[in-house]
């Protein structure tokens, strides 16, 4: 019994280090499609995200999709990551931009030829 507290205790003491880590990156957490019903998850680990879809109302096999792969924070730039965007056009990832204009305004942008917005995402409170 001693032993189940104690392991308790440090699975709990765990948990509470290791939330507030994940959450203080400024792009972890939920963010809102700005013009479509669609909300997607940003979840960082060492540094590196992940964006995927967790609910869009207009496209119920959107949920679980891969959007963004491979986020890392753009050197010498504060508010600057780049990954890799799914484009279903070719079916794979083209290289992308994400500009965090405000602490819940995040804009994505294709990297290629000509850089172009793509996508305006608010963050969900």
């Amino acid at each position: 019994m001693k032993k189940t507290l104690l392991a308790l205790n440090s699975l709990f003491l765990l948990m509470l280090i290791a939330v507030p880590a994940m959450a203080a990156h400024p792009l972890a957490g939920q963010w809102k499609h700005s013009e479509k019903p669609a909300w997607l998850n940003i979840t960082v680990v060492d540094g590196v995200g992940q964006m995927f879809v967790i609910r869009h109302d207009d496209n119920d096999k959107a949920q679980g999709l891969l959007v963004l792969k491979e986020i890392k924070r753009a050197a010498d730039a504060e508010n600057l990551w780049v990954g890799q965007m799914y484009a279903a056009s070719i079916n794979g990832f083209v290289p992308a931009q994400l500009k965090l204009k405000t602490s819940s305004r995040l804009f994505i942008e294709i990297n290629g030829p000509t850089t172009h917005e793509i996508l305006q995402l608010n963050k969900v409170k």
